[in-house]
């Protein structure tokens, strides 16, 4: 599993989201992996934090833009 247990804190921003129906559905199968792997649910906002940051944190050309544009 590429996200790590945390602990459950409470968000800095509020979003809404609509997502199409088979996102949605990999997104609560993966909640229920998330689940099997650590024995302990986690809040869907949680889990869509943590995975937002887990692919930001990957990309490297925006992590290069990131430092170049907006980093001092």
């Amino acid at each position: 599993m590429r996200l790590k247990a945390k602990n459950v804190v409470k968000p800095t921003k509020t979003i809404k989201v609509i997502l199409p129906g088979e996102i949605s559905l990999l997104i609560e199968h993966y909640q229920l992996y998330y689940q099997s792997v650590y024995q302990q649910e986690i809040p869907l906002p949680d889990l869509l934090a943590d995975m937002a940051a887990a692919f930001l944190k990957s990309d490297r050309e925006f992590l290069r833009w990131r430092r170049a544009h907006v980093e001092a």
